[in-house]
């Protein structure tokens, strides 16, 4: 199969399912310059036409790209056109003759981008661009063969425009529980007094890290918890927001309670699973994490937020959920969790049954699979 990607080759997400199809198919994305280390397979060529932020009012700016990502797919004969991330892939695709054509939404693509970006619009002008280019989101989605979709969630906001429920398919990112528990189990034991939380999400203000950073300060300086540390990671997706909650670590005076590390790779990943107690994710949206698949594989106590998670993965046998994502009841349930007993193995034990069950990379890259063969044959 000859297929296409519009994706990010940054995303750990993104480049795991093309490096897989990769192997036996002649693949390529087309994106922007990349702004972060190419996560690519040296066998996927790199097309950066894009520009960095589609260019809503730059008419002639869009046409000259387009003409690009036309004369692209035509010379490479491409079979099948992947949109990773609707918004704002699915704007470009859309001004291709007939696509053969399969969108796949992650989470705040549906969830917060495109609920977003049309609310920002100010004056007339805006007002007719977005609305124009809300159309066109509803009319690519109507036209692509097939539409997967990471949770429930999100396939309940495209209900309200897609008109063929058919063409739309759960698909999880999933994690590749063999590879994951195999390098899991190489890390030794990790003997440590208090109890470490660790927040695997992104430096970006949706997933409320400044809020957690809250629920630490109550911890230890509320609840008596000097035991208590917290392990973050900034990527630096925002870097204004990186600076934040920075700042705020200082301002606390929880500097020793509070570890702020750089990206890691896959194996630093795993090792900060190793080492912590409690993982925390409480983003304002969410799909189906793959760093919360990843925690209830390592069998780590996982509290989440009030997102609207899928029940048959984030339930309560297998997670902490909270009502609302306050730093107080954030704190509470940390809290509550250390002081009992209860049956955290069972919660434990029954996540990552769940995990390989629902969430495994090898089961769902399968249902991808069978989508690309029916729409070449």
């Amino acid at each position: 199969m000859r297929i296409a990607y519009f994706a990010n080759p940054c995303s750990v997400h993104d480049c795991k399912w093309i490096n897989h199809f990769a192997r036996e198919n002649d693949t390529r994305v087309i994106c922007s310059p990349p702004r972060g280390k190419n996560l690519l397979s040296e066998r996927v060529p790199l097309h950066p036409v894009l520009p960095p932020a589609f260019p809503f009012l730059n008419i002639f700016k869009r046409k000259k790209i387009i003409s690009a990502v036309s004369d692209l797919v035509g010379k490479n004969k491409v079979q099948i056109i992947h949109s990773m991330y609707a918004v704002p892939n699915v704007f470009w695709v859309s001004y291709l003759e007939k696509p053969n054509h399969i969108i796949t939404t992650r989470g705040s693509d549906i969830l917060v981008d495109y609920q977003q970006i049309f609310s920002r619009a100010r004056g007339l002008r805006w007002k007719i661009t977005y609305g124009y280019f809300r159309k066109l989101i509803h009319q690519t989605f109507n036209e692509a063969k097939y539409i997967t979709s990471t949770s429930v969630q999100q396939q309940d906001v495209m209900r309200n425009f897609v008109k063929n429920y058919s063409r739309m398919h759960l698909i999880r990112t999933g994690v590749d529980a063999g590879n994951f528990l195999k390098a899991y189990n190489k890390e030794p034991d990790d003997r440590h007094t208090g109890t470490v939380l660790f927040s695997p999400r992104s430096m970006k203000p949706e997933y409320n890290i400044h809020l957690i950073i809250e629920a630490l300060e109550i911890l230890v300086k509320k609840m008596s918890s000097p035991n208590t540390r917290l392990v973050l990671i900034n990527d630096n997706t925002d870097p204004v927001y990186g600076q934040r909650v920075t700042g705020m670590v200082r301002e606390k005076n929880l500097s020793a309670h509070c570890s702020i590390l750089p990206k890691q790779d896959p194996e630093g990943m795993v090792r900060l699973y190793r080492t912590s107690d409690m993982v925390i994710m409480i983003p304002q949206s969410d799909g189906t994490p793959v760093s919360g698949i990843e925690a209830m594989l390592a069998q780590k106590i996982l509290i989440v937020g009030n997102a609207s998670y899928d029940r048959d993965i984030f339930n309560p046998g297998t997670c902490w959920s909270l009502r609302q994502n306050t730093a107080e009841e954030l704190a509470e349930t940390v809290a509550g969790i250390v002081t009992t007993d209860g049956s955290k193995q069972e919660t434990a034990y029954r996540a990552r049954e769940t995990a390989v069950l629902r969430a495994d990379f090898n089961k769902e890259i399968e249902k991808v699979q069978a989508l690309y063969v029916s729409m070449i044959n």
